[in-house]
């Protein structure tokens, strides 16, 4: 019984967080810029040659586009109905998150890991938001749950999908592969972990042929994340771009604005020094940790050094934990090629939630100054979201 009253009280917060989330933010929040593409494409998607933005026919992956479009066909085009059924299938993917928590530590860790994801902002705030993160954090712990479950076929198609939805998996995918190849010298598994992916794969690129007359299967977005997400970097580094980066010519297509933007980032990377090249994942990582958005992301921040501690703690156990340690071979990438900005925490939360679950404990046990220290750091994280306009100003200072 005690199980169960700790499974209802954890979905009433889970559920009291992210309604009162919805319901006390200002709803023109919910739709990004992003947000317009996904929109676009999934109104579409039914249609000869559909998922078009702007004239687009392969902006954007299809995945999340897809999933909006199911919902707007059952439900209307509701940004409600939208954020019910995304708060609806994360709920149901932390039953994965409680096994693979379970399967690395313990059941107490698990549930703990539950109940700081149901209060942790970096949670529930982008399941309100019409964005791939909720729906793609979902895919990705389920595909997690069956590859610890040895369901190799399942959990690359699960992956397949996931990387529809968001092309940075594609990271895990190869890493998960590369491992099944040369540790477990197991060739067919890791051929059948890849062939969702491939079969996916070539769907698209039959699909943009028969509407664009090019076997194509990433996107035209790709140079356009490249550019942008390394640019501000480059730019707080002292660089600027020059001047002809700045308007793309007119009347090109989709493909050929992608090459212009391609020319545009071989220019960018050739004229940053070495020493810049190498401090850009660090200034990444600090947008990454930036605890301000602008409010203070307290939940985050508490979190951080049981986050470390736990990866420190279980890092003796990595051959056993390699999964989880893999999964921030993606972060590494994000971190050092494309975006690292506060908003992709999210797609990760759950799995450093289950090495600061380890790293909290461990706290917790030793007992007597460690428990004090647990106070000590909740009161100043405590103090510095009542008074965080003087500190968002002093570290804007600071920085």
């Amino acid at each position: 019984m005690r199980g169960a009253y700790k499974l209802l009280a954890f979905v009433i917060i889970f559920l009291a967080f992210r309604v009162g989330c919805i319901y006390y933010s200002d709803p023109v929040s919910f739709i990004q810029p992003d947000s317009y593409d996904y929109m676009n494409m999934a109104k579409s998607a039914f249609s000869p040659g559909g998922m078009i933005s702007e004239k687009r026919h392969a902006l954007r992956m299809p995945g999340y586009p897809l999933f909006l479009a199911g919902v707007f066909k059952i439900f209307g085009e509701s940004v409600a109905a939208v954020q019910a059924i995304q708060i609806l299938l994360s709920l149901f993917s932390c039953w994965f998150l409680f096994r693979i928590s379970e399967h690395y530590i313990d059941k107490r860790a698990a549930w703990l890991v539950l109940f700081l994801l149901a209060v942790s902002y970096d949670s529930f705030a982008q399941e309100a938001l019409v964005l791939t993160e909720s729906l793609y954090t979902s895919l990705i712990l389920a595909a997690f749950y069956f590859l610890l479950r040895e369901k190799t076929l399942l959990s690359g198609l699960l992956f397949a999908a996931g990387y529809f939805v968001r092309q940075e998996i594609l990271v895990f995918i190869v890493f998960a592969a590369g491992v099944a190849w040369y540790r477990e010298r197991n060739l067919r598994k890791a051929a059948l972990f890849c062939l969702p992916l491939v079969l996916f794969l070539f769907l698209w690129g039959v699909r943009n042929y028969r509407v664009t007359e090019r076997f194509f299967t990433g996107t035209t977005a790709s140079y356009f994340h490249l550019y942008h997400s390394n640019v501000y970097v480059f730019n707080r580094l002292g660089w600027k771009a020059a001047g002809e980066t700045a308007k793309m010519p007119a009347g090109l297509n989709e493909f050929e604005e992608n090459s212009v933007r391609r020319i545009w980032c071989v220019s960018m990377f050739s004229q940053q020094s070495l020493p810049a090249l190498a401090a850009a994942p660090f200034v990444k990582l600090g947008y990454f940790l930036y605890p301000f958005l602008p409010a203070f992301d307290a939940t985050f921040v508490w979190i951080l050094p049981f986050w470390l501690a736990g990866m420190a703690l279980l890092w003796k156990k990595r051959a056993f934990h390699w999964q989880l340690y893999g999964m921030f071979t993606v972060l590494a990438a994000l971190l050092g090629v494309f975006h690292a900005i506060p908003r992709t925490r999210g797609i990760f939360y759950p799995f450093i939630l289950i090495f600061a679950s380890s790293g909290l404990l461990s706290v917790w046990d030793k007992g007597g100054r460690y428990k004090a220290w647990l106070a000590l750091w909740s009161t100043a994280n405590l103090c510095v979201y009542y008074f965080q306009e003087p500190a968002r100003a002093f570290l804007k200072r600071m920085l």
